[in-house]
């Protein structure tokens, strides 16, 4: 834990090695800054969980403060990325030790996803100034993870806005970026005056029109949660398309290419982060579908074999 309980670790790694995330935007090395810091003590309390050792403990509650800090002084904040920043780090915090430093840290960042809700198409916007002509408007798929934040301040405040807004976003989501096909668009633009759908397009994936593996997966997971969270039936129905097209699309080894429009013989890369994040979603499909229904079994079994 040494190495990481006053810097954080970059997004990937070299040789098997996490170095220290890179600064920007005048922020120094291993800076709390970016989308995935709160992954590190997100484990941390995964591991405190499972232990119940004090040292990881003390290790999470470390990370609290950075965190707090972090949302008091508007520190890289203006992302969509909040839910998971805040969720596995303050959230989990407060459940797990009744912290009132993370409940604080965790509220605030819900209220400041919130300035980035856009009424009249009802969605959040995931990138960029609110007034920036390239991404005003503009939400992603991977958005939907970030909503379960948005669900816990309305249980934990009485607050309806907070779910209110999860919701009719997640419904966009359900509307307009899923094809015919059961494929996904990575992001989807809206008309802020309007609220019209625009035009899907990708950021990461091989084409606008081609299925960005971990999009994908990211829509399996997310939809599933944000069933858990209303119990509104067409985004598990939504989720099962989704990961019915994921899992018809993949290699022998079961570990997808990084966009799903590839197969065997591509020399394409695979996306090991797109069978973590589909298992994830499978899983928690299986415990959500009726027990010991065959749809339920099916999509443990896959997600046990990936």
């Amino acid at each position: 834990l040494v190495p990481f309980m006053d810097v954080y670790p970059g997004d990937l790694t070299h040789h098997n090695i996490f170095s220290i995330r890179r600064g920007y935007g005048g922020q120094p090395d291993g800076a709390n800054i970016g989308w995935t810091p709160g992954f590190w003590p997100g484990m941390i309390w995964l591991a405190y969980e499972l232990s119940g050792e004090a040292r990881f403990r003390q290790a999470g509650e470390h990370h609290v403060q950075s965190f707090l800090r972090r949302i008091e002084q508007h520190v890289d904040v203006e992302i969509h990325d909040l839910g998971f920043m805040y969720s596995p780090t303050c959230v989990a915090a407060w459940i797990l030790t009744g912290s009132p430093a993370a409940r604080r840290a965790a509220l605030l960042a819900a209220e400041h996803l919130m300035t980035r809700f856009w009424p009249a198409p009802g969605i959040f916007q995931a990138w960029g100034g609110l007034d920036d002509p390239n991404e005003r408007g503009r939400t992603i798929i991977d958005s939907l993870m970030n909503m379960p934040l948005l669900y816990w301040a309305s249980r934990e405040t009485g607050d309806l806005r907070y779910q209110q807004a999860a919701f009719r976003h997640t419904c966009q989501l359900r509307d307009h970026f899923i094809r015919p096909d059961h494929t996904t668009f990575h992001t989807y633009y809206f008309d802020v005056v309007t609220g019209a759908g625009v035009r899907g397009r990708t950021a990461q994936g091989a084409r606008d029109d081609s299925c960005w593996a971990r999009g994908q997966a990211w829509g399996i997971y997310g939809f599933t949660l944000n069933y858990r969270h209303t119990g509104d039936a067409s985004l598990l129905q939504t989720a099962c398309q989704l990961a019915d097209y994921f899992l018809a699309h993949l290699p022998v080894d079961k570990v997808a290419y990084w966009d799903l429009i590839f197969g065997e013989g591509s020399g394409e890369e695979r996306d090991s982060s797109a069978a973590a994040i589909a298992v994830c979603g499978l899983m928690e499909m299986a415990d959500l579908l009726p027990p010991g229904s065959e749809q339920g079994s099916a999509y443990r079994a896959a997600a046990l074999e990936i």
